[in-house]
């Protein structure tokens, strides 16, 4: 039995729409290698239903329903599940455009050691545009700016989002796998990425791996995300106060911090 080269994890939750069109993009790769692609479906069969799997797929993939058990713990029972050499994950509303998994294939491959590569994300075109959608889409606010260039190029586990990034199964598990934290949403993406890269892995851009992200975000959305980043920071200050103190720059378990910043 040959070794699977690559395992795509997609995680999804209540937007049927959207899975079905990544998976089309999906689909739509050409791809020599030998991958899997596993579906991640976060809550019940009504608000998450089954998604429409195009036929060339059907055969590479799985589902896997834990319950609405929220992101992190989904991407743990994706992990637990999958059986690639690497590790590929998604957004169900981060469409594959053309060449994605070869790029990212190729950017492991091409490398003497092991890597998180991110990918990039382009932002799904708006046909009228507000102030607020240019804000999104033309600053940090929701991303850190990625680099410039045509050409790969280090990067830090800062830019290593979870709607676009891929690393070594083996080396992940071995660094711990996804943490386990109780929230449903945020940094579990780059705090992996954070103990890959202490563990020796180089974190690396690479512009040839290419999603559209589709998620128009409006203020009040902006708004919920920050909540529940702020929500994510404080458990991940428990879980991984290292990693906390070093992407924010203090203690958050800190009395005097939390005074500060209430």
């Amino acid at each position: 039995m040959q070794a699977m080269d690559l395992s795509v994890l997609i995680p999804t939750h209540r937007r049927p729409e959207a899975i079905d069109r990544c998976l089309s993009h999906l689909a739509a790769q050409h791809c020599d290698a030998l991958f899997e692609v596993i579906i991640g479906l976060d809550g019940d069969e009504q608000g998450t239903p089954r998604p429409i799997i195009p036929e060339s797929l059907v055969n590479k993939t799985r589902l896997v329903r834990p319950g609405r058990v929220g992101l992190p713990r989904l991407r743990r029972a994706m992990m637990q599940d999958a059986s690639g050499r690497i590790v590929l994950w998604l957004n169900d509303d981060a469409y594959p455009q053309p060449g994605l998994l070869a790029a990212h294939l190729q950017a492991h491959r091409e490398a003497s050691t092991p890597r998180v590569v991110a990918g990039q994300a382009q932002w799904f075109p708006v046909e009228h545009p507000t102030l607020f959608d240019r804000l999104v889409q033309q600053s940090d606010l929701v991303f850190f700016q990625q680099p410039d260039g045509s050409e790969s190029c280090a990067t830090t586990y800062r830019n290593c989002f979870g709607l676009n990034v891929s690393f070594r199964r083996d080396m992940a598990l071995e660094v711990g796998g996804v943490a386990e934290v109780d929230e449903h949403y945020g940094y579990e993406d780059i705090e992996l990425a954070w103990r890959l890269s202490r563990g020796g892995a180089e974190c690396v851009y690479e512009p040839r791996a290419v999603v559209e992200h589709d998620h128009r975000y409006r203020a009040i959305d902006v708004h919920r995300r920050e909540y529940l980043l702020g929500r994510a920071a404080w458990a991940f200050a428990h879980a991984s106060p290292e990693f906390a103190c070093e992407l924010f720059g203090c203690d958050l378990r800190d009395p005097l911090v939390t005074e500060q910043l209430s």
